[in-house]
């Protein structure tokens, strides 16, 4: 992983660099605030089981985009990858990669045409981290089987989708 941060350093100019591994729960600090809705990135993101040289230059175009704020790559695997793919809603078991790109909000749409080069490498998308909450997406979050099984719960126990947060299965 190191070698990776290393090479990737040379895709375009670095302004700051920090690496340190540590838990996710020292990386994302909960404020314990109301959460008022007002995000003020547009965010998509992809999951890959690899980050090949394919992959890589595909994030130095988009990163080359004038609307792109900010490229975060994190590994992801272990215990959450030992799991059967039906053990619940998270579908993407071989997954390795968590791909995320943040823009400005009013050139999401750019974005999202941009980002369709990464959707061909992707293994699926990690839901409560885009901002798009289109049903294309929304069957990238939930693939095939995980979500007909999501969508008869759903159905069973909540039939006016009042827990859906934007999303609806």
């Amino acid at each position: 992983m190191k070698t990776l941060l290393r090479a990737s350093k040379n895709l375009e100019q670095v302004v700051e660099y920090e690496w340190q591994q540590m838990s996710y729960a020292d990386l994302v600090k909960a404020p314990h605030l109301d959460n008022k809705g007002d995000q003020d990135a547009y965010v998509k993101n992809v999951l890959a089981d690899q980050l090949d040289a394919e992959i890589v230059l595909k994030l130095a175009k988009l990163i080359a985009l004038d609307s792109v704020m900010g490229l975060e790559v994190r590994a992801i695997d272990g215990a959450i990858n030992m799991r059967a793919i039906n053990f619940n809603a998270w579908a993407h078991r071989q997954a390795k990669f968590f791909i995320a790109v943040w823009c400005d909000p009013t050139m999401s749409d750019d974005l999202n045409q941009q980002f369709k080069a990464l959707h061909l490498e992707n293994l699926g998308v990690y839901g409560a981290y885009s901002s798009d909450i289109s049903q294309a997406e929304t069957k990238r979050v939930w693939p095939s089987e995980t979500g007909r099984r999501l969508h008869q719960i759903a159905k069973q126990y909540d039939p006016n989708q009042i827990f859906n947060q934007s999303r609806r299965i």
